[in-house]
């Protein structure tokens, strides 16, 4: 299991909490390839959901004038989003760990066999998306993710890569 999914959702709260922090709510976006039908994809759940895009991640396209934001505040918003869309592996990890709803956008150039490894793991395949398509858009933005069935996979995953790591480790 990769091993940002060991620890959980506590775990990474105490990296933050009590940081200066800003709070924020809205969509998370954490997308590391632009295009434009990834635009689409956000500007349908943003008139969709009605509420605002938020992201914590320096703009490669702007010349060193931002700061690149601590790991601290990007798992921040994770935990802040009221909505997650993405199309990292990571993010849509957090996601998981974090309980968000969330739309993972698939990323050829970085591995869609993770999306799809992880995702399929937890029944969530439904979640990823290859290309624009308002109605299925709508209907991710518009369905629940069974938290409970995942956490409780999550759980089992957990235990049995600890037992692993120790079997390796004695």
């Amino acid at each position: 299991m990769d091993p940002t999914l060991l620890l959980s959702k506590e775990d990474y709260i105490e990296l933050f909490v009590g940081k200066n922090l800003p709070d924020n709510k809205g969509i998370y976006t954490y997308i590391l390839d632009d295009s434009d039908w990834k635009t689409q994809v956000v500007e349908t759940a943003k008139e969709t959901l009605g509420l605002p895009q938020f992201s914590n991640q320096h703009n490669k396209h702007t010349v060193n004038s931002e700061k690149i934001p601590s790991i601290e505040s990007w798992i921040k918003g994770f935990a802040d989003a009221d909505f997650v869309i993405t199309d990292s592996f990571h993010g849509t990890v957090f996601s998981i760990i974090f309980n968000k709803p969330f739309i993972s956008l698939v990323n050829i150039n970085r591995g869609a066999s993770r999306f799809e490894s992880i995702l399929g793991e937890f029944d969530l395949l439904d979640r990823l998306v290859g290309e624009f398509d308002k109605k299925q858009v709508e209907g991710l933005l518009d369905s629940s993710i069974d938290y409970g069935a995942v956490q409780e996979k999550l759980q089992s995953l957990r235990e049995h890569s600890f037992e692993l790591l120790k079997t390796g480790l004695a």
